[in-house]
């Protein structure tokens, strides 16, 4: 898996991390990352994936996974001011080269992941903007 020198908040950016998100999780759907093929998810919307590399591109990384994708998923979607999916957090995160590892457990009943993104940065940069930052 190589990362190439694509700008990740452009279209080509976000149809990289989809691509890498999809190598990395080969089940990885709208709902997030399935334990099998044979559940079937939405397909991810590159929308919502562009909103959540601009949002997760303001924060930092930590050493170890900590926070939770289904948190990350609620602060990119009140900064976007809509619903984004799981699954475009997971890809722009992998995208950004976070660190993204697959929630323990059954993943049919709960497809989430764990990322390396800084807490505060979620706290601050994400849920304490009602609207989006201008960078």
């Amino acid at each position: 898996m190589t990362h190439s020198a694509v700008d990740p908040l452009s279209q080509a950016g976000t149809t990289n991390a989809l691509t890498l998100a999809r190598e990395r999780f080969r089940y990885l759907t709208a709902i997030g990352i399935q334990g099998k093929r044979d559940i079937p998810g939405p397909a991810i919307d590159p929308d919502d994936v562009a909103e959540a590399l601009q949002a997760l591109s303001l924060c930092r990384h930590t050493k170890r996974p900590s926070i939770h994708s289904s948190e990350l998923r609620r602060a990119v979607s009140r900064r976007a001011g809509r619903t984004v999916s799981t699954g475009s957090v997971i890809a722009a995160a992998v995208g950004l080269g976070f660190t993204v590892r697959g929630w323990y457990g059954v993943r049919a009943f709960y497809p989430g992941a764990i990322v390396n993104v800084h807490r505060a940065d979620v706290r601050m940069r994400l849920v304490g903007s009602a609207a989006p930052c201008q960078t």
